[in-house]
């Protein structure tokens, strides 16, 4: 009888041992992050060693995958063109991540992805936007033009108009040409570049300008807008070349900024090329027994607010600017459907409704406070809400997992029975859950004037400040059916 009864211990022990350990003893040989990078003395070096290292260990242990840190400025795979690169490997293939160094969100929305999808390794083809070659890699300038407004002189042609201020806008920026076409690596970069013109009833035009990231396309890295630069309409050719000579002097500074993560290092033209085997970054052998996950997942065009995804982090978030900035809260139960074509986001439509008693500042009085008929008025208009009346996307937008797209919806937002149109400059990114099904991550922001648009007045401050509040969205969709 003992020996029964430790045999059956013994084989207890071992099926505890297997499921408690068998993951994880599988998981880390076969699945690496690996973070390339070149030592060069600059800030986004020393950025990637000091901070973006430890904290891809960390990411990499918490996910069950092996870290790789691997410097290559004696010789690059021939799809790396910039570092710091950041590259998922298992038994499968590779994939090289796209976002900003510092949001491990995304790096972890990344490995989720790759973990279902070996990543396409063809390159982008962009169409006629400027274009420039540093070393290796290139730097594309999508320029977004806007309708001229103010006092249209008569004579005016809007289509001349446009191609004389692009024609202008590729001379101005510092050695960049217009090709017809440019294929486009991953790890080459996207700036977005924003002009708004403006003539007056003398003759003057005005040129209010934006620099996006590729990677964030609601919070411009600098701007111009209400301080245009200006010059006499016949010079308008000369006003656009130096407005974007001005934004290349901003892209060379984002380039070499370390803080935002938006920061690269270009490799040199000269640098060698080398295999992934010759770095010694072979691929992950198979794990033994391994069931390969199906990788035909289908991009559903009906999407609705993941609940359980966003009561993580508040989907909504909301401030005064600076130097108010210290009055911000959040909104903690938002609904919503989205709808689109994948292919084509222009036709997208949706919806997306907030129960104002969510709504909180973090202090108790004032929250009361702010569900008063004096504020917000809950009992009264217990909902918020945004609807979608259109979409501005590039032409050639098409969700693909792991990138990110750049989108314009335009809408109504209403809050306290009142409502505003608003355009929220917004982006979207296809990821794959925990679960394996397919994620859509929106990220917005927009701004309202309390004061003018739902009579509330804002904190004791400055005037052209206490009314605005600045409104931020990160809302995380799963398919609706």
């Amino acid at each position: 009888m003992p020996h029964t009864m430790a045999r059956r211990l013994r084989n207890w022990l071992c099926v505890v041992v297997v499921l408690c350990i068998g993951p994880m003893a599988i998981a880390a040989p076969s699945e690496q992050l690996i973070l390339l990078t070149v030592e060069d003395g600059s800030d986004v070096s020393a950025m990637a060693s000091s901070t973006l290292a430890p904290a891809l260990r960390e990411l990499a242990a918490e996910m069950g995958l092996e870290f790789i840190e691997k410097d290559v400025s004696a010789g690059a795979p021939s799809e790396i063109h910039a570092v710091p690169a950041v590259v998922f490997a298992d038994h499968r293939g590779r994939s090289v991540y796209q976002g900003r160094t510092t949001t491990l969100d995304r790096v972890r929305n990344f490995v989720q992805t790759s973990r279902v999808f070996v990543q396409e390794s063809r390159d982008r083809e962009r169409t006629d936007i400027p274009v420039t070659q540093r070393g290796r890699m290139h730097i594309a300038t999508p320029i977004k033009l806007t309708a001229l407004h103010g006092e249209i002189p008569a004579s005016f042609d809007a289509d001349a108009f446009d191609a004389m201020a692009r024609e202008a806008i590729t001379i101005g920026l510092p050695d960049f040409t217009r090709p017809a076409t440019v294929q486009l690596a991953r790890t080459d970069r996207l700036f977005y570049i924003d002009f708004h013109p403006y003539v007056d009833a003398n003759g003057q035009l005005f040129v209010s300008t934006a620099l996006f990231s590729q990677f964030h396309c609601h919070d411009p890295l600098r701007t111009r807008l209400g301080d245009p630069l200006s010059a006499p309409w016949d010079d308008r050719a000369r006003l656009f070349a130096r407005a974007a000579a001005e934004l290349g002097e901003w892209i060379d500074a984002a380039i070499v900024d370390a803080t935002i993560g938006d920061g690269f290092i270009a490799l040199p033209a000269d640098v060698a090329t080398v295999t992934w085997d010759g770095l010694g970054l072979s691929l992950p052998a198979a794990p033994e027994n391994v069931v390969e996950m199906p990788t035909d997942l289908q991009v559903p065009s009906a999407w609705r607010v993941d609940a359980s995804a966003n009561s993580d982090r508040p989907s909504i978030r909301f401030r005064f600017p600076a130097p108010l900035d210290g009055y911000s809260g959040q909104a903690t139960e938002l609904a919503g459907v989205l709808q689109l074509d994948p292919s084509a986001l222009n036709a997208a439509s949706g919806s997306f409704e907030v129960q104002v008693a969510s709504v909180t500042m973090g202090e108790p009085d004032l929250d009361d406070y702010l569900q008063t008929a004096e504020m917000l008025d809950g009992t009264t208009y217990p909902t918020s809400s945004f609807q979608i009346t259109s979409v501005d996307a590039p032409s050639d937008s098409a969700l693909e997992f792991g990138s990110v797209v750049p989108f314009t919806m335009y809408g109504v937002f209403s809050m306290k029975g009142r409502s505003v149109e608003i355009t929220v400059p917004s982006q979207l990114e296809l990821t794959v859950g925990a679960d394996r099904r397919p994620r859509l991550v929106l990220q917005g922001s927009w701004r309202v004037d309390l004061l003018k648009h739902f009579g509330l007045e804002g904190p004791d401050g400055p005037d052209d400040v206490r009314n605005t509040l600045e409104y931020t969205c990160r809302i995380v969709l799963e398919p609706a059916d």
